[in-house]
């Protein structure tokens, strides 16, 4: 239920026929065993400190180590002061170096071994505790201790629990292989690993959150089943309904496609192509009929006749334009001409009027000359027109009159 961090150091071996691989792991171990502080010790005391930051100052960090990691733990102990200690349980299986509360202040410590585990042998103080029957019924690394007044109940059964549990167990070897019993993830150590787990979610999880985990896990058991059952029958229905029905529609969709097949091709072929052909044919013909009927006619008539309407349209074009010139000419400019003159004929007399009025004495006498003046305007006036309607001038006037 809480998340599990790692600091890992692996092996140099690339597979396990890799010797060189497993000799430069030896020497890593074999430098480490003397006692020197590599690169991977100094990474654990940093993972170890960010973890302690993370639970707080009333936390507890319980870390797990394995074979060689439990000699770097050992190592890393060093590093770390007696208040850091204090707050981590360790937990090793197969350590390459026991872990002790007697000689580092951790807050607890046990180390499994399988009774067959290669390791055992290189350790003195597991060795020592092996050979004296550590395991004998009231055989205890620590002493009981009561709790001090002012601690808490839990406080106290925790402190009571971790001095009367043992530093070494031994465990029997499930698989009987030297190599498998010391996995950690095998039966031997595997087994142990999930007590511990029990272990801490007993001691450091409420009640609460493990009755709700537990039917938490219930419910999603219960519903994973459940699933479980739906798709079982959903794949029951599946082959023995829907299947055979699909095969069945398959089947006679198929039959109906050739039979059809079959009624059309006689058909298709007997009735359908031989009427398109004929069609096909007979429009062809036509078309081809139509083309020797239409082209003689176009050249010998159309052809002329539309010449004829065009040239007659020129012609008659021109008549037009020749007539209106010739009336414009003959009869337009003329009358405009007769026009002017005649309109200066009306209004010259009554122009001389209002510029100067004549005495009544002399109207009488002046009566004869005065007629005989106008008359002799009149013909002048009829000189001119005749001169001014002459054709030399309405040419001229004309030819002013285009440009």
């Amino acid at each position: 239920g809480e998340e599990v961090e790692f600091c890992h150091n692996p092996t140099a071996m690339t597979s396990d026929d890799d010797y060189m691989g497993y000799i430069g792991d030896m020497t890593q171990a074999g430098t480490q065993k003397l006692g020197r502080i590599t690169g991977e010790v100094d990474a654990l005391v940093s993972h170890l400190r960010d973890a302690l930051k993370k639970v707080g100052s009333y936390g507890r960090v319980v870390h797990i180590a394995h074979s060689q990691g439990a000699l770097i733990t050992y190592l890393a102990a060093k590093r770390l002061s007696p208040s850091e200690l204090s707050r981590i349980e360790v937990v090793s299986f197969g350590g390459a170096a026991a872990l002790c509360r007697s000689e580092r202040n951790f807050a607890r410590c046990v180390n499994y071994y399988s009774i067959n585990d290669p390791l055992l042998f290189v350790v003195p103080s597991a060795v020592k505790a092996l050979r004296s029957g550590f395991l004998t019924p009231g055989g205890y690394s620590g002493k009981l201790v009561n709790s001090s007044s002012g601690s808490s109940a839990m406080g106290a059964r925790l402190t009571e629990e971790i001095d009367m549990e043992p530093e070494f167990v031994f465990l029997s070897p499930r698989a009987g292989d030297p190599a498998i019993d010391h996995s950690l993830l095998g039966p031997t150590y595997g087994e142990a690993l999930a007590w511990e787990g029990r272990r801490y979610q007993s001691k450091y999880q409420p009640v609460l959150y493990r009755v709700g985990k537990q039917a938490l896990v219930e419910m999603v058991a219960t519903w994973h089943s459940l699933l479980i059952r739906i798709h079982n029958v959903m794949m029951t229905v599946l082959r023995k309904m829907l299947l055979p029905f699909i095969s069945f529609v398959m089947e006679t969709n198929a039959k109906i496609k050739n039979t059809v097949v079959i009624l059309a091709s006689p058909i298709f072929r007997r009735i359908i192509l031989p009427f398109i052909s004929f069609v096909m044919e007979t429009n062809a013909k036509i078309k081809n009929m139509a083309v020797l009927v239409a082209s003689p006619i176009f050249r010998q008539i159309i052809l002329p006749f539309i010449s004829f309407v065009m040239r007659t349209n020129e012609g008659i074009k021109n008549m037009l334009i020749l007539l209106v010139r010739t009336i414009f000419k003959r009869v337009i400019v003329p009358i405009v001409f007769m026009s002017a003159v005649i309109w200066d004929m009306i209004m010259n007399p009554f122009r001389s009027k209002s510029e100067k009025k004549p005495d009544e004495s002399l109207l009488e006498g002046e009566t004869e000359e005065s007629l005989s003046e106008e008359e002799t305007e009149e013909y002048l006036l009829e000189d001119g027109i005749e001169e001014l309607l002459s054709e030399e001038n309405i040419e001229e006037y004309l030819e002013l009159s285009e440009d």
